[in-house]
């Protein structure tokens, strides 16, 4: 099961998802979407710019025994997906 909250603005979708999970631990999948983030966070010191039409969310998942490349995974679905709706998205690798 998928709990999504969707926020119109918020600092990081990675500090909500923090802050609800420290709150109320979960075993099912926490999504944490928005419209814009004004303090979003890429990897290490980089920072994450939300421009309109930006697609932001943070989720945790359970470990998978198998080591693999999750985050890779979830971004070509969701490529996938728009693509078949006639919407190109460009992946930030």
């Amino acid at each position: 099961m998928i709990e999504q909250i969707h926020l119109s603005q918020c600092d990081s979708t990675q500090d909500v998802l923090k802050e609800q999970l420290s709150k109320t631990p979960s075993s099912h999948t926490l999504l944490i979407s928005c419209e814009q983030q004004v303090s979003g966070r890429g990897r290490g010191d980089h920072v994450w710019i939300s421009m309109p039409g930006t697609l932001c969310f943070s989720m945790n998942l359970t470990p998978h025994p198998v080591l693999s490349f999750t985050a890779i995974e979830v971004a070509i679905i969701i490529s996938d997906f728009f693509a078949n709706k006639g919407r190109v998205l460009q992946l930030k690798w």
